[in-house]
């Protein structure tokens, strides 16, 4: 089925495959049976569906040791997990200043450890001064070539235990 060049963003943002030939777009149609110019092949980014979990583990108030953040990686369309991550796939975002803690923790990946099952697990610290006691909240983005998904969490820094 060929689409003119206006109607082909919208293919290919819903579309799992396409190919264009010369300009053209053709979805389920073999290069063969279309034309005898030569067709690339177009694979559109496949989303990844990431969930966050973060907890103090040894991070408390006036210290600067790490949190822990436990992110789980999924393939939206397969339902397999994603293990082929390493740590520059993933970025770690502290949002908002801190009443009482004068640094973040943005990007400050202290530990990685890639589990094998899609779980990620990774810890983060501040960056020059203590851990203040409240909620954090965080964003964590994943990234892998074509593929990409975020997901946010609250870690939570108390003074008691």
């Amino acid at each position: 089925m060929l689409r003119p060049w206006g109607a082909r963003r919208r293919l290919i943002a819903s579309a799992t495959r396409v190919m264009v030939v010369r300009g053209m777009t053709l979805l389920g149609a073999s290069a063969s049976r279309a034309t005898s110019f030569p067709v690339t092949a177009v694979t559109v980014p496949t989303a990844l569906l990431v969930q966050v979990q973060a907890a103090a583990g040894g991070a408390a108030v006036d210290n600067s040791s790490p949190a822990d953040v436990l992110v789980l990686v999924t393939n939206p369309r397969t339902g397999q997990a994603v293990t082929d991550l390493v740590q520059s796939n993933i970025a770690v975002i502290n949002h908002f200043s801190h009443v009482g803690m004068s640094c973040g923790f943005s990007n400050n990946i202290v530990s990685f450890t890639n589990v094998g099952t899609g779980a990620y697990r990774v810890q983060v610290a501040p960056v020059g001064c203590a851990w203040a006691p409240g909620d954090f909240l965080m964003q964590v983005i994943v990234t892998s070539g074509l593929r990409g998904g975020q997901a946010a969490a609250t870690l939570r820094i108390s003074t008691r235990y």
